[in-house]
């Protein structure tokens, strides 16, 4: 799970850095600057901290575990902004490449499948917790 993790935090943060793109004008995408701002700030959040923590975990060192959590706290954090920009998404129904409904389905669609990974990865931290108490040192 750790492998898996790490490997989705830096596609993560591959978007941080398209969102930077898109905020500095080098790269033309329909995000807007609100959404290019969230994806930037949690997604390098994510990265940076969920990178150093699985790294750190892999190593079997107890910091990784607060670096995991804060990742946690990034994650969190990105939902919540996912939510409250889905009105400003809405207000312009001809500018969405798909009906609303989908869109909003979209979103608690993406929520569920992120609660349950996430789900999976606190199970993962608990256990390498226990396995880090173990190591001598």
């Amino acid at each position: 799970m750790l492998w898996l993790d790490l490997a989705c935090c830096c596609l993560v943060g591959l978007n941080a850095l398209v969102a930077a793109g898109v905020l500095l004008g080098y790269i033309h995408a329909d995000y807007s600057p609100e959404r290019a701002t969230v994806e930037m700030i949690t997604g390098g959040g994510i990265a940076l901290f969920g990178i150093g923590g699985n790294l750190l975990l892999l190593r079997k060192r107890h910091a990784g575990l607060l670096l995991a959590w804060t990742t946690l706290l990034f994650v969190a954090a990105g939902i919540v902004a996912s939510y409250a920009l889905l009105p400003q998404l809405l207000a312009d129904p001809e500018a969405l490449p798909c009906p609303p409904e989908i869109a909003v389905a979209g979103v608690v669609i993406g929520t569920v499948v992120r609660a349950c990974y996430n789900f999976l990865y606190v199970l993962t931290l608990a256990h390498v917790r226990r396995v880090v108490q173990r190591e001598p040192g």
